[in-house]
């Protein structure tokens, strides 16, 4: 056993003595008890030792713990109060804001006698070049600087500060010297001072004063004197500004496109988008010069949108967003080629139906006005050549002129004529016999009217009147002896314009506050005299301007307007175009109806719609419902309009009228003619359905009264026109004359 463990050495094996055995035996089991021993101990020892090694550990690793968890709390307290700290410094600590203190230092650092060296746009007058924002910032800060604020109108200072305040600017920048350059410039000036006085107004008077906590301007702008601030403020707080005030809020809040250009306006915005087509034209080229062309001009409609697009892509109101929408399906149109853009109507004046009115354009430089922008509209002359190509023609003979300069001018004037009526002369002998073939159907339908009536009879078309009116075919029955006079008088305009030498005329029309013309030839002219045709929109059209003046002579022209039968002809005409004009009429004339003459399909319709009362009343003389495609038209200017004045409506109401129905297949156009009539002269403004109830047909004295009115105010518009064109001529000889001498 003890061998076997081998941790003591091996001892011989006793013979015989056996007191040496028993002693050998004894320290055998001392060895094992040892061992035995040994080994508790050794045991209980390392697990003592391991159960304080693992509580001092457990102890320790939990205090760094606490140590970290208390370090790390710390530091988030000292950080919350460091983050309060800091902004509580931002809140009472000035912001360094933009301001003149830059401008001046740039304008310091020009050694004397030299001059910033600026290239300016010749039609605009536009600054280009580096110097070009700085140049503009200067004007604002002398327009400010040099004239007090309680200067009322910009145009009434005086001559010799204009010339102070321009010998300063001329000292720091190269500027042409011409007067037209001038006057374009203290115009802007003008308008800077009246920015900054409504900034004024509004911050340190009716506001709380600027981000520093000022209640007043003169630390910020220390050219302000404290007596004119005084002055300042009491003119502000007088009851007629106040309501100036109010008024031009009132405008303001009525912009709902509002842009977020930078005071570089639409010139820094094309400016940046052209550089950036022409950096991308270089990357895609790749050095190949073949396809590096000049990238496509930035569309009026394009930046229209971009100035009103925010960076996360969104526009600036909802509005615009319609707008936006719109936009974008008239482009995806006018690619397929399904609408044509020309002119005045463009894709953007379509999508916001309004047109563009005399004066700066939208998305244009500064300078560039309604005439440089669409270029000048001619008007037919007399003898069918414009304006423009008769002067045009005049300063060419110039040099010729003699003293029978006047005879050889209308030598000349004559000429033109003449070879107008031979172009003529064909078309008049198919009209002559036309005519006389519409006669004879005439004078046998007059045989059997006549066989099938009484002699005298009443016309059955009383009409309600709404307004003041008393007089007219609507108010009062008239006689069989009446309208024969009526008639008579109506068979001499006709003859009358039957002898006119003429074939073709060129009318303004009054109703159309643009300058709008009509064109009437022989064969309008035919049409009409027969009454057995059709009217063509001419007819109509001069229909609607004297229409228009017998509502200035009643004194109804707050109540009533006219569209023009032909800017809304649905067969020839986009549906936008056509709902742009009557949008842009109804927001732009204000009235209480607005008649509308309309041909569809070979008809003559007509509508009445009152904006106000969201009602749209529609009149056919074969009591037809208005189609689909007149719907949505009508229906969307209407929601246009509305639109614009921030009104949300539900769609329109329709009413069809029944009105008088005609027996005929040609008499349509003298139905509308007759009850536009009856709508001006009884001021007709409401309840359509409650007056016109009569379902019977027009007597033919009734359309020959319309015949005739028609006809005698043609030939006194034609007098008015020749002598319109005479006074012109005049005016142009003599300043002909004064420059030929």
């Amino acid at each position: 056993m003890i061998e076997r463990l081998g941790h003591f050495p091996r001892v011989p094996k006793p013979n015989d003595n056996s007191k040496m055995g028993f002693s050998l035996e004894f320290a055998g089991m001392l060895n094992r008890a040892c061992l035995f021993f040994y080994i508790r101990i050794v045991g209980f020892v390392a697990s003592l030792l391991n159960r304080a090694c693992l509580f001092f550990y457990i102890r320790i690793v939990g205090f760094v713990a606490s140590l970290l968890n208390r370090a790390c709390l710390f530091f988030m307290f000292m950080s919350l109060h460091m983050e309060l700290w800091i902004n509580h410094l931002a809140l009472h600590q000035k912001k360094k804001t933009r301001g003149v203190t830059a401008l001046l230092r740039f304008i310091a650092k020009l050694p004397d006698g030299e001059k910033y060296q600026i290239d300016f746009d010749p039609d605009t007058f536009q600054p280009i070049g580096q110097y070009a924002a700085k140049f503009k910032s200067y004007l604002s800060f002398i327009a400010r600087s040099k004239v007090s604020i309680n200067e009322k109108q910009w145009k009434k200072i005086s001559d010799k500060l204009k010339d102070v305040i321009w010998d300063d600017i001329t000292c720091k920048f190269t500027c042409p010297t011409d007067k037209e350059f001038r006057k374009h410039w203290f115009v802007y000036m003008g308008e800077r001072l009246k920015q900054f006085k409504t900034l004024l107004s509004n911050v340190y008077i009716f506001g709380k004063g600027d981000k520093h906590g000022n209640t007043t301007p003169f630390e910020k702008y220390k050219f302000i004197k404290e007596e004119d601030w005084d002055l300042f403020v009491q003119t502000r707080q007088k009851e007629d500004f106040q309501e100036k005030r109010l008024k031009g809020k009132t405008h303001a809040s009525k912009n709902i496109h509002p842009h977020i250009l930078s005071r570089g306006g639409y010139e820094k915005l094309r400016a940046t988008v052209m550089e950036e087509r022409r950096k991308k034209v270089i990357e895609e080229a790749k050095g190949d010069e073949s396809l590096m062309v000049d990238p496509p001009e930035l569309k009026r409609y394009e930046a229209w949108l971009m100035a009103r697009q925010k960076p996360s892509g969104n526009f600036t109101s909802e509005a615009t967003n319609l707008v936006a929408s719109k936009i974008g399906e008239l482009v995806e149109k006018n690619t397929q080629g399904t609408i044509v853009f020309e002119g005045r109507d463009d894709i953007l004046t379509v999508a916001l139906g309004i047109n563009e009115h005399p004066g700066r354009i939208r998305t244009a430089p500064r300078g560039v006005g309604f005439k440089k922008f669409y270029g000048k509209s001619s008007r037919s002359t007399l003898g069918g050549v414009s304006q423009d190509d008769l002067l045009a023609h005049l300063q060419a003979l110039e040099q010729k002129m003699n003293i029978d300069f006047q005879h050889k001018l209308q030598k000349h004037l004559q000429q033109q004529r003449t070879e107008l009526q031979q172009q003529m002369q064909k078309e008049m002998q198919e009209e002559r016999a036309q005519i006389q073939q519409g006669m004879k159907l005439l004078q046998q339908m007059q045989l059997e009217l006549r066989s099938e009536r009484p002699k005298e009879m009443f016309i059955k078309e009383h009409v309600e009147s709404v307004g003041t009116s008393t007089n007219g075919s609507c108010s009062k029955v008239m006689t069989t002896e009446d309208l024969t006079k009526k008639m008579d008088a109506s068979e001499d305009y006709l003859k009358k314009i039957n002898n006119l030498k003429e074939n073709s005329f060129s009318l303004d029309l009054d109703h159309e506050t643009s300058e709008l013309s009509v064109f009437i030839d022989r064969v309008d002219l035919n049409e009409l005299t027969s009454g057995i045709k059709w009217l063509s929109t001419s007819i109509l059209s001069l229909w609607c301007t004297y229409l228009h003046r017998m509502c200035i002579s009643k004194n109804f022209n707050k109540l009533f307007g006219f569209l023009d039968p032909n800017r809304i002809l649905v067969h020839t005409k986009p549906a936008e175009v056509i709902q742009t004009y009557i949008q842009n009429k109804l927001d732009g004339e204000p009235k209480k109806c607005y008649l509308g003459p309309l041909l569809n399909s070979n008809h003559w319709q007509l509508f009445v719609i009152c904006p106000e009362d969201n009602i749209i009343f529609w009149f056919c003389s074969l009591n037809r419902s208005p189609k689909k495609n007149i719907k949505v038209i009508l229906e969307g200017a209407l929601e246009g309009y509305h639109l614009l004045r921030g009104i949300k409506k539900k769609k329109p109401n329709w009413k069809n009228i029944m009105g008088h129905q005609q027996d005929n297949g040609w008499a349509c156009g003298y139905y509308v003619m007759k009850n536009m009539f009856d709508i001006i002269d009884a001021c007709i403004v409401e309840r359509f359905n409650e007056i016109f109830t009569d379902t019977s047909s027009y007597e033919k004295e009734s359309i020959d009264h319309i015949r005739q009115l028609w006809a005698q105010f043609f030939l006194q518009k034609v007098e008015e026109q020749e002598n319109q064109e005479k006074k012109d001529l005049m005016t142009k000889q003599k300043r002909l004359k004064k420059t030929y001498i």
